[in-house]
């Protein structure tokens, strides 16, 4: 079983790997405007077969909502290719925590109805920033896009995958 190399919350995929730089600079643009993310957590939880991901389901907040509502605006006017996209109000806002797609049927279920369960009191974060994540040649690369602070990119950090 796997896990994210660092916790996030994906509010939206993309398949551009020839227009990277186009579309970190639309979401650069995007993030100008942005003000902070309030997160809060929900309850323990799973996507069943195919996925079969253990997550940390979030609270649907006013400012998570607004931000996936504001990036579906701004991606609307363009081109790019985007994966995996739901209507807002299919969208579950999670943080993934195991990637147990490996695991036969009932190992998962076992996995799933051991994990899920209501969290109390619910943890909360504030999010002052969107990462820009991109792969090339077998390295995860992530830039930060600060919210509300226009040309303020934190610089490119990778990750070598294994």
């Amino acid at each position: 079983m796997g896990h994210p190399n660092t916790g996030h919350v994906t509010i939206r995929g993309f398949s551009e790997p020839d227009r990277v730089d186009a579309l970190k600079q639309a979401l650069a643009t995007w993030a100008e405007g942005q003000t902070p993310i309030h997160l809060s957590v929900e309850a323990i939880d799973g996507f069943p077969p195919p996925f079969q991901i253990v997550i940390a389901r979030l609270e649907p907040t006013p400012s998570l909502v607004a931000r996936y509502a504001s990036l579906t605006s701004a991606l609307d006017s363009t081109d790019f290719h985007r994966i995996g996209e739901l209507p807002l109000d299919e969208w579950v806002f999670h943080l993934s925590l195991i990637y147990a797609g490996g695991l036969d049927s009932i190992s998962w279920e076992t996995l799933c109805d051991r994990s899920r369960r209501v969290v109390e009191p619910r943890p909360k974060e504030v999010i002052t920033s969107a990462d820009f994540v991109w792969y090339a040649n077998g390295t995860e690369y992530i830039e930060t896009l600060p919210f509300g602070a226009p040309g303020q990119a934190l610089g490119v950090r990778s990750v070598d995958n294994p």
